[in-house]
C-alpha cells in the first residue's frame, strides 16, 4: 500500500496561505454542520495521532473532528488502493464532485485503461464514501474571486480552494495542478493525513522518501 499510495510528492502547507477575508467570514457565520466550529486543543489526528513526522499538523474542531477538502482524482486514488479513510476525519468537496469522478473514469475507459464494468465498480466506491457536498452563495463567490484574481480560466480548480478557505483546515489532493495552484492559497495537507491509523503508519516512510 505504502508503495502505491505515495506516487505524489505533498507540500506542507505555506506560510503564505491566505485565510478568508473578513467579509467571507461575517457571510459564511455558523452554518450548521457546514460552518467552523470552535477550536480544541486536541490533535486533528484524533487521540493518540498527530502530524509530527508529516511536516504538518491541522487544528481540530470541537467535536476532535478535522475537516479535509478533496477532489475527484484523490477519491479514486483512495478507492484504487484501498485505502481506508480515518472515521476521525469529515471530507468535504464541490457539489459536482462525483460527476468529476465519473468523467474521469469515463476518460479511463475511453483511453483502455479500466474497462466500463470497473469504472462503474469505482464509481459505486467513490459513491459510497461519506463526504459532505458544498456549493453555496459565499463558497461560489469566493471561488469566483480566487479565478479572477490568479487569471484561471475555469472554476472549477478555486471552487476547491474557496471551500478549503472557508470550511475547512486544509486541502489534500493528488492532482499536481490542483496542489501547485493551492500553494500560498490555502494549506495542503498530505494524503496520510486522510488515512486510518494503520494506512498511515504504513505509508509514513516512503512518503518522507517521495517528497526528498
Amino acid at each position: 500500500l505504502a508503495a502505491r499510495i505515495a506516487d505524489f510528492a505533498y507540500s506542507p502547507p505555506s506560510s503564505r496561505a491566505t485565510s478568508a477575508s473578513s467579509t467571507e467570514k461575517r457571510e459564511l457565520g455558523d452554518r450548521g454542520a457546514g460552518g467552523r466550529g470552535a477550536r480544541s486543543g486536541k490533535s486533528a489526528f484524533g487521540e493518540g495521532r498527530s502530524g509530527q513526522g508529516l511536516g504538518w499538523s491541522a487544528p481540530a474542531y470541537a467535536d476532535g473532528m478535522a475537516r479535509y477538502v478533496v477532489d475527484a482524482r484523490t477519491l479514486l486514488h483512495l478507492v484504487d488502493h484501498g485505502a481506508r479513510v480515518d472515521p476521525a476525519i469529515h471530507l468535504v468537496a464541490p457539489g459536482s464532485i462525483r460527476s468529476e469522478a465519473l468523467q474521469l473514469l469515463l476518460d479511463d475507459v475511453r483511453a483502455g485503461t479500466r474497462t466500463d464494468e470497473e469504472a462503474l465498480a469505482a464509481h459505486e466506491q467513490v459513491t459510497a464514501l461519506k463526504l459532505r457536498l458544498l456549493g453555496d452563495r459565499v463558497s461560489r463567490g469566493t471561488a469566483w474571486r480566487i479565478a479572477r484574481e490568479h487569471g484561471w480560466d475555469s472554476l472549477r480548480d478555486a471552487e476547491h480552494l474557496a471551500i478549503a478557505r472557508l470550511q475547512a483546515d486544509a486541502l489534500v489532493t493528488v492532482d499536481p495542478q490542483l496542489a501547485a495552484r493551492a500553494d500560498g492559497v490555502v494549506p495542503l495537507a498530505p494524503l496520510e493525513a486522510l488515512l486510518a491509523d494503520a494506512d498511515a503508519d504504513a505509508d509514513a516512510g516512503p512518503t518522507e522518501d517521495a517528497s526528498t
